[in-house]
Order: structure tokens, then C-alpha cells, then sequence
């Protein structure tokens, strides 16, 4: 919390009008952003939204909702509740991966099966009796099924992405708060199965498209069904 504070007294110090740039900059929805904003108030405005993100991300792993409110609370009081809200917009869909894969950063000795368990029976191979295994790592069901689904998530968007080996390590770490190691379980896998995910990832795209253009033509039948009728009377 003391270095959250020490940030805003930076800006406060550096440039009095920085709530006005983060407004201009973040706020308002445009392509220019704030041109008037000098590099340093930016560059310590991004400190200021990465070292909130930290804490939220401790607050997840705490468990302790009590404390988080009462931060966002003092926050309010200090910058306003338009900046508080949007901070917290910036950083909801990370937050959302990182609270979702709370339950891989727990599961200790089970981290790499479970790595390896994603790849190769949810996202490489369709296994259903694989979200069965739940209890063989001290997951309960719900969020068992809510990490499965995020990871398998994560590693098609990195597919989808084109991502080299490298960029989907750095991005795996960075969304799972996942130490280094287990990273490189990750690049590895990643790797090794990127064809065959490339290749899942087409075919869905294809039944989607199958199920778009089934849909299509029903409606084009009804349609013609209904001018046939309207001649009729």
C-alpha cells in the first residue's frame, strides 16, 4: 500500500493536472489519447494501474474481500471514483484469468499434471472422463471445471495468435502468476502440440460456420414459405 502511495504523491508532485491527463488518456474513449501528457506522468500513471493490479491479485489469493473493499474505499477517497472504476476496468479481464487459475497456483505437486492434463485431454484430445478427475487433485468440481475451461481458453487465444514458443511462455506466466519453471512446462507442451491445436481450432471454426449457414437456410425456407403463401392469398 505505501508504495501505491508513494506513486500518487509522485504524480501529485510531478504534475498536478495528472487526473485530468488519466481521464484524457484512459477515460475518454479515443484513438489520440492525451497528447498534452508528458512521457514521465504516463509512464508513472502505468505504474500506478500495474501496482493496483498487484494488489487485486493478492486480495484473490488472500481471500479476503473485506479487505479489498476497504481498499478500494481509501482509493476512492484519494483519486475519486471515476479513476477508481475505471483502474478496475482496465485490469477485470486479467484479474478474471488470474482468479479463475487460483486454484492451479494452489495445487502444489499437481501444477505440471494438471498442465499436462489440460493439453492433452481438453484442448489437444476431448477426454470427458478427464473433468471427472477433479478429487486426484484436490480441486472441488466447480472450480475444477471453471480452471479447465480457462486454461483451455488461454492456450487456444495463444494458438489462435500465432504466438511463438517464447511469447506463450511469457504470457502464460503473466496471466497465471505462475512461477518460471511451470512456464517452461508450458512453451514445451505448447510447442509440441501446436499443429494438432491449430487443427482443432479449424474445424471448430467450421462447424461454427456449418451451423451458421444450417441456420441461414432455414430462415431463407421460412421466408419463402411465407411469400409462397401471401401469392396464395
Amino acid at each position: 500500500m505505501n508504495e501505491i502511495r508513494d506513486t500518487i504523491n509522485n504524480l501529485d508532485t510531478c504534475d498536478p493536472r495528472w487526473k485530468e491527463h488519466f481521464e484524457q488518456t484512459f477515460a475518454m474513449q479515443n484513438d489520440s489519447g492525451d497528447e498534452e501528457c508528458p512521457d514521465a506522468v504516463l509512464k508513472m500513471i502505468q505504474e500506478l494501474v500495474y501496482k493496483i493490479l498487484n494488489k487485486q491479485k493478492q486480495f484473490i489469493d488472500n481471500r479476503n474481500e473485506e479487505e479489498e473493499r476497504a481498499f478500494f474505499e481509501e482509493m476512492t477517497g484519494i483519486l475519486g471514483e471515476g479513476i477508481v472504476k475505471k483502474i478496475e476496468e482496465l485490469n477485470s479481464s486479467i484479474l478474471e484469468i488470474y482468479r479463475n487459475t487460483r486454484p492451479l497456483r494452489e495445487a502444489g505437486e499437481h501444477i505440471i499434471p494438471l498442465i499436462v492434463g489440460v493439453f492433452e485431454c481438453a484442448s489437444v484430445n476431448y477426454m470427458p472422463g478427464f473433468m471427472e478427475k477433479k478429487e486426484e487433485y484436490g480441486i472441488d468440481e466447480e472450480d475444477f471445471k471453471t480452471l479447465v475451461l480457462q486454461l483451455d481458453r488461454i492456450i487456444t487465444v495463444h494458438v489462435s495468435r500465432y504466438y511463438d514458443k517464447r511469447t506463450a511462455q511469457k504470457e502464460f506466466l503473466k496471466v497465471t502468476g505462475l512461477e518460471q519453471p511451470y512456464g517452461l512446462v508450458y512453451a514445451e507442451l505448447y510447442e509440441k502440440y501446436f499443429e494438432r491445436l491449430q487443427h482443432n481450432i479449424c474445424l471448430d471454426k467450421l462447424e461454427d460456420l456449418s451451423d451458421q449457414i444450417e441456420d441461414l437456410s432455414d430462415q431463407i425456407e421460412g421466408l419463402t414459405r411465407q411469400i409462397f403463401n401471401m401469392k396464395l392469398t
